[in-house]
């Protein structure tokens, strides 16, 4: 299989759309199981563990603010509000 016939398998996928709340959802899930392993890291595996948590939480907090500017929110979630017509 060549790399444009990969790309094409690729794209013809069903991925599942990416929300706010899914991201919500899973920053939460990265949270929690850091409380639980920066408590007892004790090998090496679980400080791998760690570091692999702490990048995928840091990417999708990234791609959660992305999502919330591109829909006219702000970091906290809160509509924007527009300028206001009463002059």
């Amino acid at each position: 299989m060549s790399d444009s016939e990969d790309k094409k398998e690729l794209n013809n996928k069903n991925w599942p759309k990416v929300t706010v709340s899914g991201l919500e959802a899973d920053i939460a899930y990265f949270d929690a199981r850091l409380s639980m392993l920066e408590e007892s890291a004790a090998t090496t595996h679980q400080e791998a563990q760690t570091k692999a948590f702490k990048a995928m939480e840091s990417t999708l907090i990234g791609m959660l603010l992305k999502m919330r500017l591109q829909s006219g929110k702000d970091s906290q979630g809160k509509k924007k509000k527009g300028p206001s017509s009463s002059d």
